[in-house]
C-alpha cells in the first residue's frame, strides 16, 4: 500500500508538472501575442523621425508666421501712402492755410506776387485728391452761419426802420458752371433771405457801362429780384477799389438806409466801413486762393473786352 501510495504521489507530481508548464507557455505565448515589441535601434529610429517631424512643422509655422507678417506690412504701407496721399499732413495743411491767408489779407490775386514757397504749396495741395471739395465745404459752413444769424432777425428794427443786407457779388457769385454745386448753396442763402423780406443790395467793382452785362449774367444764374444794384460809376474808376465797399456803406448811412449785414468774400469789404454801425459782416470763402485755373481765369478776364469781363 506505502509502495502504491508512493508511485501515485510520484505520478500526481508529474502530472502537475506538466499542467505547470503547459499554463506557462500558454501565458507566455498570450503575452507575445498581444504587446508589441520593437528593437532599440528600431525605437531610435522611430523617435527620430517623430523629431524631424516636429522641427519641420515648426519651421513651417514660422515660415508663415513670417510671411504673413511681410504681407501685413506690405499692405499697411500701401495704405499708408493712400492715407498721405488723400490726407495731407497736419504741417503740411498749416503752411498751405497760411500762405493762403497771407495771400487773401494782402489782396494778392495773381500767383506771381506769392512767395514761390507758397506758390508751390497751393499746387501740391491742389493736387491732392482731397481738395476738391474744400471749398465747397467751407461755403456751407460759412452760409451755415448766415442763416443761422437771419433765422433770429427780423428785417425792420423797432423803430420801424427797414434795413438792407449788402451782398459783394465780385468773387462770390460766379458765373462759372464749374462751380455750379457751390452756386447752388449761396442762390439757397439769396432766396431764403429774399422771402424773409430783407431788402437785397448787390454792390459789384465793374464799372457802370457793364450794368446791362452784369444784370443779364445775375438773372440767368436766378439772382434777380434785388432792390438795388450798385456798380462803380466813371469817377470811383480813378480810385482804388479797396476802399470803394467801404464808401458805398457811408453813403448809404447818411442816407438814412441801415445796413444790417454785409455779406462777401473779400477782407477789404469786411475791414473797412464806419464803426460802431452795428453792422454784421460774414465772410465767405474766396475762391481765388482755393483754384489753381481760377488764377488763369483770372489772367483770360483780364483780356476781355469790358462789356464781358467780370473784375475779379
Amino acid at each position: 500500500m506505502s509502495a502504491y501510495a508512493h508511485q501515485m504521489d510520484r505520478e500526481f507530481s508529474a502530472g502537475s508538472l506538466s499542467s505547470g508548464e503547459d499554463s506557462e507557455e500558454m501565458r507566455s505565448r498570450y503575452v507575445m501575442e498581444s504587446g508589441f515589441y520593437m528593437t532599440s535601434f528600431a525605437a531610435t529610429m522611430f523617435i527620430a523621425l517623430l523629431v524631424t517631424v516636429g522641427v519641420l512643422m515648426i519651421s513651417l509655422l514660422i515660415l508663415l508666421t513670417v510671411m504673413l507678417q511681410s504681407c501685413e506690412n506690405r499692405s499697411k504701407g500701401v495704405i499708408e501712402q493712400m492715407t498721405l496721399q488723400q490726407r495731407p499732413t497736419t504741417s503740411f495743411l498749416k503752411s498751405y492755410h497760411n500762405c493762403r491767408s497771407f495771400a487773401e489779407l494782402n489782396n494778392l490775386k495773381s500767383p506771381d506776387l506769392l512767395p514761390p514757397m507758397c506758390w508751390d504749396r497751393i499746387v501740391d495741395h491742389h493736387n491732392q485728391p482731397v481738395a476738391g471739395g474744400e471749398y465747397e465745404r467751407d461755403l456751407t459752413a460759412s452760409l451755415w452761419v448766415v442763416e443761422g444769424y437771419f433765422d433770429g432777425v427780423k428785417p425792420s428794427d423797432d423803430n420801424g426802420q427797414d434795413a438792407v443786407v449788402l451782398i459783394d457779388i465780385d468773387n462770390s457769385i460766379i458765373f462759372n458752371s464749374k462751380q455750379f454745386r457751390q452756386q447752388v448753396l449761396l442762390l439757397r442763402v439769396y432766396k431764403k433771405l429774399q422771402a424773409s423780406g430783407w431788402s437785397l443790395v448787390l454792390v459789384s467793382r465793374n464799372p457802370e457801362k457793364q450794368r446791362n452785362g452784369t444784370e443779364e449774367q445775375l438773372v440767368s444764374a436766378g439772382y434777380g429780384g434785388w432792390s438795388s444794384l450798385v456798380l462803380r460809376p466813371d469817377d470811383e474808376m480813378e480810385h482804388s477799389t479797396t476802399e470803394y465797399i467801404s464808401r458805398q456803406r457811408v453813403l448809404m448811412e447818411t442816407r438814412g438806409i441801415r445796413v444790417a449785414a454785409i455779406i462777401s468774400s473779400q477782407m477789404d469789404a469786411l475791414t473797412k466801413g464806419p464803426s460802431g454801425s452795428g453792422t454784421r459782416v460774414f465772410k465767405l470763402p474766396n475762391p481765388v486762393y482755393y483754384y489753381n485755373d481760377y488764377f488763369q481765369d483770372f489772367r483770360i478776364s483780364t483780356e476781355l473786352p469790358e462789356e464781358t469781363a467780370l473784375t475779379q
